[in-house]
């Protein structure tokens, strides 16, 4: 007696979307890829779209790659450059501009991780053929490099098409001078030539965050930032009280466009909002917050928008959680927020912090150890 089989066969839509869910999972997208025929074609797209570049040898192990498969090319759609653990100086990094771009025509964003030399590519005008060679690059991220501040804004306006910027953890071997009268001026950018052709009128994403070591410089980029008419993220840290005031204008002129804000407040200055106004955010959908000393109430009073749909709170003292942030989440405005609570520094909340959960269930989403705002 024979006996038959049921086989049940995904939808071949489904495909990507099964791959897409994979991707920051290496192992298991590789398993995926190397299921049957169908699957791989659509797997190896995903296993390539992500590439790390760590050191010289990767990079020519790339190189041997793409001209032996000249179709991986089009796969590649982000690429990370790292120098980590590697000789102080790092030529290799000089032909990226020359040997990738005809290979990587689909590559929309670039990382800088860990180059430590990043201010010595100046002189071989690094940069300057870096924007023609990748007309393509939407999203530039520099972390954990040295900067050479002075130029750097400059190199940006040659990135034409650059729509995403995060800057994060570097060091400034030069910095940009500024006059003395700087925190006096009603428009702190006025004054700032910036070229017709810069990005900074099309940048609709920036982010500075944090160094360990070393202070961000805050006021350059704030003097900068006056001009991007069409910003609508905006993630910031402040480690200065000079950069409050600053901050708060930048905040006040292009608040009504902004849909997306993070702030980190790292000073010891305790009346940031006598600077800092967030009423002038009227088009804000997400809000987060990153304190360690102060409580939120003050800024979360300002938000007046009726489009705010998610709020998050990272390492926030107990002390100024329960109970007057509930009373604040009752009213209207906060309606229809989620609200997210993180904690990156222990692994269990006390109990107060467990009973303003259950007070604010209805809208709270609890989250440990996980950073839940994306940029």
């Amino acid at each position: 007696m024979s006996h038959t089989k049921n086989i049940h066969f995904l939808p071949p839509e489904l495909y990507p979307h099964i791959a897409e869910s994979l991707i920051d999972d290496r192992r298991s997208l590789r398993a995926f890829a190397l299921t049957c025929r169908a699957w791989r074609a659509v797997g190896q797209g995903f296993l390539f779209r992500r590439i790390s570049v760590t050191g010289e040898r990767r990079f020519y192990e790339l190189m041997w790659l793409l001209d032996a498969h000249p179709e991986a090319g089009v796969w590649i759609h982000e690429l990370c450059v790292s120098t980590l653990f590697e000789r102080p100086q790092n030529d290799w990094i000089y032909t990226i501009p020359v040997l990738l771009p005809t290979r990587l025509t689909a590559l929309h964003t670039l990382t800088f991780s860990n180059v430590t030399d990043l201010m010595a590519y100046d002189e071989e005008k690094f940069f300057p053929n870096l924007s023609p060679a990748f007309p393509s690059i939407r999203t530039l991220n520099v972390m954990d490099c040295t900067l050479p501040l002075a130029a750097f804004i400059d190199y940006l306006s040659l990135l034409g098409n650059l729509d995403s910027l995060l800057i994060e953890g570097f060091r400034l071997p030069n910095t940009v001078t500024v006059r003395r009268d700087f925190t006096s001026q009603e428009h702190p950018w006025e004054g700032l030539v910036v070229p017709s052709s810069s990005c900074v009128a099309r940048l609709r994403s920036f982010a500075l965050c944090r160094s360990s070591t070393h202070a961000c410089p805050t006021n350059n980029f704030v003097r900068w930032l006056g001009h991007a008419s069409g910003l609508r993220s905006l993630s910031l840290d402040i480690n200065r009280h000079q950069d409050l005031q600053n901050v708060g204008r930048l905040i006040n002129a292009i608040g009504p466009s902004l849909e997306n804000l993070g702030l980190g407040i790292y000073t010891q200055d305790y009346s940031f909002t006598e600077y800092i106004n967030l009423s002038s955010c009227t088009s804000l959908r997400t809000f987060a917050l990153r304190p360690s000393h102060f409580s939120p109430i003050p800024l979360l009073s300002q938000l007046v928008s009726p489009h705010l749909r998610k709020i998050t709170l990272i390492d926030i003292l107990e002390r100024h959680i329960h109970p007057p942030l509930c009373a604040l989440f009752r009213k209207s405005v906060f309606a229809a927020v989620e609200i997210f609570i993180v904690s990156t520094r222990c692994k269990e909340f006390s109990e107060p912090m467990m009973c303003m959960m259950a007070e604010l269930s209805a809208h709270l989403i609890y989250s440990q150890n996980r950073l839940l705002l994306e940029h």
